[in-house]
């Protein structure tokens, strides 16, 4: 599971939910299936904590001058900060 992309967790982690949804599998298979889960839902957790800190903000002072500053949820319109 270690070198999933995100996009590969997600398909998995969807094909899971349709599996559980079906109701056709076997409470053991079920709780594997939760545990797969669990364990890609962490992964996909992982991966866009890792995105999110690659991103950043481009500003522009009053002065004029442009820099750039670490992505914070709080540039988002409505985000409040943790």
């Amino acid at each position: 599971m270690d070198n999933l992309t995100f996009e590969e967790a997600y398909a998995r982690l969807e094909m899971i939910v349709r599996q559980l949804e079906t109701g056709q599998v076997t409470l053991e298979e079920s709780l594997a299936l939760f545990e797969e889960g669990v364990a890609l839902t962490g992964k996909c957790l992982s991966l866009l904590d890792r995105a999110e800190a690659r991103i950043t903000v481009l500003t522009k002072s009053e002065s004029g001058i442009i820099k750039e500053e670490p992505y914070e949820a709080m540039h988002l319109p409505g985000a409040t900060a943790p």
